[in-house]
């Protein structure tokens, strides 16, 4: 008897680390450099908003969290992926997550499961879980609502 699989998007967010959405939460595309907004007192890794549609994005960098790697800015070659995900309230929001190279699909299934990767110890707080990947190793699934909802206490990041 075969698992039932289903699609997922791999973006590399941290290179060797890439994390996963659903095949239909990626909304938008955006290349290159985007008007970025600061937020002051906010985390490193979710320092900046930016305007799309007529909304004001958050903007989160997962390499920032869990690679503790130096500040992307708006570099050259940078691109976002505008995820859409449902609130807790039920309506649809959209988030930034910003990656170090285009999606790609896979094919996943729950024989695929896996711990999460060793590397940071905080992945359970922003993904739902984990598969193993034949190519990548440990490939988190990001909870998109917990991960664009509320506030995300890193004990290594000492300088939010």
């Amino acid at each position: 008897m075969s698992a039932v699989a289903c699609r997922a998007w791999l973006l590399p967010v941290a290179p060797p680390v890439h994390v996963a959405v659903g095949a239909g939460e990626i909304a938008h595309i955006l290349a290159g450099r985007q008007g970025l907004h600061p937020v002051p007192r906010s985390p490193r890794w979710c320092r900046d908003v930016f305007l799309w549609q007529g909304q004001l994005v958050p903007l989160f960098d997962l390499g920032l969290l869990v690679r503790r790697e130096t500040a992307a800015g708006p570099a050259s070659g940078a691109i976002i992926m505008i995820v859409a995900y449902a609130s807790r309230e039920g309506d649809i929001r959209f988030g930034g997550l910003r990656a170090r190279g285009l999606p790609f699909s896979r094919e996943v299934n729950d024989g695929q499961m896996c711990d999460y990767p060793a590397d940071y110890p905080g992945w359970e707080r922003i993904a739902a879980s984990c598969f193993a990947d034949p190519v990548h190793g440990p490939v988190p699934v990001l909870d998109l609502p917990r991960l664009f909802g509320g506030p995300i206490d890193d004990a290594r990041a000492g300088d939010a």
